[in-house]
């Protein structure tokens, strides 16, 4: 799976599907990702925080973000999606 945050298209992008991903449909399991964010803090950033992801984590439908969201929070999402899975 070709997970990357996608600057352009504000959202975790699946490069290889050509699509948003659909975080339900990871089955990321919340455990791991609570772990996750305890060995790697959540960067701070104003648009997005660390509630917020873990709300998203059971969403249907295309993992978009806001469009002020920082680089630096886009790219943690992604390498936690590839660390997990």
């Amino acid at each position: 799976m070709g997970i990357r945050f996608e600057r352009n298209k504000c959202g975790i992008y699946d490069s290889i599907n050509c699509r948003f991903v659909e975080p339900a449909y990871l089955l990321l399991d919340k455990q791991k990702v609570t772990q996750y964010l305890k060995e790697h803090p959540f960067p701070k950033d104003p648009a997005y925080s660390e509630e917020s992801l873990l709300g998203d984590l059971q969403t249907t439908g295309s993992w978009t973000l806001p469009n002020d969201i920082r680089d630096e929070t886009g790219e943690y999402i992604a390498e936690m999606i590839h660390t997990i899975l």
